[in-house]
This record gives C-alpha cells, structure tokens and sequence, in this order.
C-alpha cells in the first residue's frame, strides 16, 4: 500500500482556477479511490464564491473558511493541521501536477527517511523551467551572486555550483539539495 498524501490548496478569490485545480489533484491523487488521499481547501475570505459549489462537486474536499486573508503561511498551516496523512503537498490553485509526479516524489520520501521535504520540477504552461522551483539558502553570497547576475554564468562555467544565487539558475533532472523550495 502506498503511503497517504494530503494536498492543502489555500485559495483567495480565485474560483475557477481553485475548480480546475480540484479537478487535477483529483484525477492524479486518486482521491476517494486511494484510500488516506485527502484534499483540503482553506479560504482566506474569499469575496468571489470559490466555496460555493465545491462541497456539491467536490463532497470529499475538506474545507476550512477563514472570514479573513490571514496569508498564505497562516492557512497552509490549518491546512497541516486538519490533516492525518503522513505527506503533505502544498498547492497553489494556479499549479498542477503531471502524471506520475506525486508517485515520484512519494516515493523518494519513503526510500530517504531523512529527507523532509520534496518538490517537483515547476514549469510554466509552454512547458519552460521556472528557476523559482528552488534555491540555494539565503546568504550574502547567493544574493550577490543573483543580483550581479553571476548566477546566470552558471553554465559557462565548470565550477558552475560556485556561482549559483538565490535561484536555481540550471535545469537538471538530477535530485539536489537546496535551502528551500517553492510551494
């Protein structure tokens, strides 16, 4: 059996892509029909009805209605905290994942006990590398080297890892370590 992922989606006033994106994880997380999968909603206020109609279509969505925009961390957080499974996903209701994508990074959590966290490879809709997907931790010299635009050197280079800045500046099908990841 695999292991069960929540995916959390906080959402502010964006309806239709918060339905599209119910619509995604729902056809790749298998939820309802793999058992543990849970999906959770948390709105922060929203003015544009983007609860409205999600319990009739999507009866097995949890949600949590916050009467306020309490920020992306705040909700991510109640959204943590309503769920039982042992992984949890973060979503933007902007993102979607590809086939095989969660079963990727699922089990690489389950063969690397001491890794904590994964992300996928984040692309925009015509399918280009977003560089935003990760980065090296925050320091005067990843943040000079993005600023003087070193980083971008990076694949002229043989000491190209050197010269990396905030951002990771190579596209790599490679797993890495980085300081943190964009959700």
């Amino acid at each position: 059996m695999t292991t069960p992922v929540a995916a959390v989606v906080v959402n502010w006033n964006t309806r239709q892509l918060l339905h599209d994106a119910l619509a995604n994880l729902h056809d790749e997380m298998g939820v309802g029909g793999q058992v543990g999968n849970q999906v959770s909603v948390v709105d922060n206020g929203s003015a544009d009805g983007s609860l409205d109609g999600v319990a009739a279509r999507w009866p097995d969505v949890a949600t949590i209605a916050n009467s306020d925009n309490v920020g992306f961390c705040i909700a991510s957080n109640q959204g943590i905290r309503a769920t039982t499974a042992p992984y949890v996903l973060l979503i933007n209701t902007d993102a979607r994942i590809e086939a095989q994508c969660l079963t990727t990074m699922r089990t690489y959590l389950d063969e690397h006990s001491d890794v904590g966290v994964v992300a996928p490879r984040l692309v925009y809709a015509d399918g280009r590398f977003q560089r935003w997907t990760a980065g090296k931790p925050l320091s005067l010299w990843s943040a000079t080297s993005y600023f003087c635009g070193f980083d971008r050197l990076t694949r002229f280079t043989p000491v190209s890892r050197l010269f990396e800045g905030m951002y990771c500046a190579l596209d790599t099908p490679d797993t890495r370590d980085v300081g943190w990841v964009s959700s």
